[in-house]
């Protein structure tokens, strides 16, 4: 009796914990450029387990209107999961463009905003275990997000001073043409304002 009640004590010992949950809770795209689009996520993971677990890497893909493959992004975290809790973990993902090329299409399009999707995952786990937890987001890029982005992107157009070349010595200044003109007094006429004598 007591090797057989010992040895469920090993079994419950030696078990594997319960796999944690993860909920997606939101993504707010908080910048766009040419060389990447900067998004924020909130994620909710709970560890139904009597023992504390980790939340290590996020993975995350962008696709925006249903087609334009953005990029992959990957980024390193280290958060204690307590046990039997839940935890918020908010990741800042910096996606970079495969193609910059669709940014420009979309900046001349007059759609209002502009549909993406983030699949990604967090793997989460401890010294027994370690899963990777998909998970899925998806929202709405404005029109005033992706024109910023474009424009951005110009290159700024020298000042018009610097494009006239400057005056050789000695031309002359250009005048006014509102200001008046002085002349020189015709011979034998007086200048007005003075009687003859």
């Amino acid at each position: 009796m007591r090797a057989l009640v010992f040895a469920l004590l090993t079994l419950v010992a030696c078990s594997k914990p319960a796999p944690p949950t993860l909920v997606p809770k939101s993504a707010v795209v908080n910048n766009i450029s040419t060389t990447g689009i900067g998004i924020d996520v909130l994620l909710t993971a709970t560890n139904p387990n009597s023992v504390d677990l980790t939340a290590s890497d996020v993975r995350a893909h962008l696709v925006l209107d249903k087609t334009i493959e953005v990029g992959d992004a990957t980024v390193e975290e280290h958060v204690r999961l307590p046990a039997n809790q839940d935890t918020d973990l908010k990741v800042a993902l910096s996606i970079p463009w495969a193609n910059v090329g669709p940014l420009f299409e979309l900046g001349m399009s007059d759609r209002r905003s502009i549909p993406y999707r983030l699949d990604g995952s967090l793997t989460l786990g401890g010294d027994l275990m370690s899963v990777q937890v998909p998970f899925r987001l998806a929202g709405n890029v404005s029109r005033e997000q992706i024109l910023q982005a474009t424009l951005s992107s110009i290159p700024p157009i020298p000042a018009l001073s610097g494009l006239i070349p400057p005056s050789p010595p000695g031309a002359e200044t250009p005048t006014d043409p509102a200001a008046p003109v002085p002349t020189a007094p015709i011979p034998g006429r007086r200048a007005p304002g003075h009687p003859r004598r």
